[in-house]
């Protein structure tokens, strides 16, 4: 009930029974004066003011009506809002872009002209003119050209899938070279390798995609592709001993996401909002959890969501160039090729400070603030700071982030942990750590993944979702 309907039906219905209360006591005094007509008019006006409490009733029912009415419209003005905004960045697109979150380049009408965001040299070789390679860059699948050796062909986009091998199964040393400087990676890497076409994806599994700290859990990948979990088990959100090809395991408050190389999504835990409803997707590249949601990122860089909307945190459906994605409590946040955020959910509106950011290569979402990473390894932040969860801009040489309910994390390019906010129950407590390459936080923990393959963790323990000794041979290489 709005606030307008219910002054009126307040104030009207005392004012109406004052009313007949006043008239009653009218009627006594002119009937104990003998003068039964004049009682008999006050008595029927005493009647019409209780006749009238059902008038502000209705008015009142109007009013209410009226302001959701009010409602409804400005929530459909302010997504017009977004969605013309959105007509006016398609349309001025066009731009060469390069994100180094996922190795995938962006061209316009034109073919690929230059070093927009960080683009390597070798990646400026193999598309530009040298003797070494052609110069034939196809817009329709982002995949550049490379010679000699057969003209194999190096993709440049981020793609997953369950049919991988390790580079050079159908290629000689030669052409292998070629694809690993267009890469600008090494021998090492994970490569599909398509003999028919004479073809190389690679593949970008992400280390911070192999483990995720959520409500009261905690959960890490295998070598295998299985999944350890430690924590709360109430709603099932712990109950992952059977899955397998795992890329990619996210969390929420009480649910457990996880991402299979063939682009399919499994779930578990608490559906009262159907943020577990993900059976039906495919082709999902990248996935997210928020308090009551779910969101997957698709192949071509469109998204999809489920669960609580309340806030419109699963509106995601004209987003567009969208490389990374990422959910908080009850927003959801979209990294766009060209550096920018866009974000849909509760205090995303036209005054949030992400709008306005750039440069971009990472995000996290946490509770009720939102966490960037710079091309330079520098962080910027918005959002509530009652806890200094947001004081991040001294950060420097900064590699990956993560952000907790109040706490926001950050690991540093030599393999440390850097942290700030709350620290209530020592989630924060991480300058010690040493030789980590992926983290993440919890509503009240953070973890860390070790190059030995190894779990550390610190903070909110009631669960156990911190005692993670028995977490090993964890997934460490991409």
């Amino acid at each position: 009930m709005s606030d307008l309907s219910k002054k009126i039906k307040v104030i009207g219905t005392a004012v109406c029974v004052l009313f007949a209360a006043a008239c009653i006591v009218m009627a006594i005094r002119t009937l104990g004066l003998s003068d039964v007509f004049g009682g008999l008019v006050w008595i029927v006006f005493s009647l019409i003011s209780l006749v009238a409490v059902y008038v502000v009733f209705a008015v009142a029912k109007m009013a209410e009506e009226y302001s959701e009415n009010h409602k409804k419209l400005r929530m459909v003005v302010e997504k017009a809002a977004r969605l013309e905004k959105r007509i006016n960045s398609l349309q001025s697109s066009g731009v060469d872009k390069y994100s180094p979150i996922n190795g995938t380049v962006t061209v316009g009408p034109a073919e690929h002209s230059g070093d927009t965001m960080g683009v390597t040299t070798a990646m400026r070789k193999a598309m530009g003119d040298n003797e070494e390679y052609t110069k034939r860059y196809t817009s329709a699948n982002n995949t550049v050209q490379v010679k000699p050796d057969g003209n194999q062909t190096g993709s440049l986009t981020s793609v997953f899938t369950s049919n991988v091998t390790k580079a050079g199964s159908a290629m000689n040393n030669s052409g292998r070279a070629l694809i690993e400087e267009a890469f600008n990676t090494t021998s090492t890497d994970t490569y599909h390798v398509n003999v028919g076409t004479n073809s190389a994806t690679k593949y970008f599994y992400f280390k911070n995609r192999t483990i995720a700290a959520g409500g009261l859990h905690t959960l890490a990948i295998t070598n295998n592709g299985g999944v350890k979990a430690f924590g709360f088990a109430e709603y099932g959100q712990i109950e992952v001993s059977g899955w397998r090809d795992l890329v990619q395991i996210v969390a929420g408050a009480y649910h457990t996401i996880g991402l299979r190389s063939d682009g399919t999504v499994l779930a578990t835990g608490y559906n009262g909002y159907g943020q577990c409803n993900v059976s039906g997707w495919r082709n999902i590249c990248s996935v997210a959890a928020g308090s009551g949601h779910t969101v997957g990122l698709k192949s071509d860089g469109t998204c999809v969501a489920t669960g609580d909307g309340t806030y419109g945190q699963t509106d995601v459906g004209d987003w567009t160039d969208i490389i990374a994605i990422s959910a908080g409590n009850n927003y959801t946040a979209g990294l766009k090729a060209d550096g920018t955020v866009v974000g849909v959910g509760a205090n995303t509106d036209g005054n949030w400070g992400a709008n306005r950011w750039g440069s971009i290569t990472a995000i996290a979402a946490g509770g009720i603030h939102m966490v960037g990473l710079k091309s330079d390894g520098t962080c910027v932040a918005v959002g509530n700071n009652s806890n200094g969860q947001c004081d991040v801009s001294s950060w420097k040489n900064i590699v990956s982030i993560a952000a907790g309910n109040y706490h926001t994390v950050g690991l540093t390019s030599n393999g440390k942990v850097v942290s700030v906010g709350y620290n209530g129950y020592k989630q924060c407590e991480v300058s010690q750590w040493t030789d980590i390459i992926a983290i993440a936080a919890g509503r009240n923990h953070t973890i860390g993944l070790t190059k030995y393959g190894t779990l550390v963790a610190t903070g909110d323990n009631q669960n156990g979702q911190c005692s993670v000794a028995s977490a090993q041979n964890l997934r460490i290489s991409d």
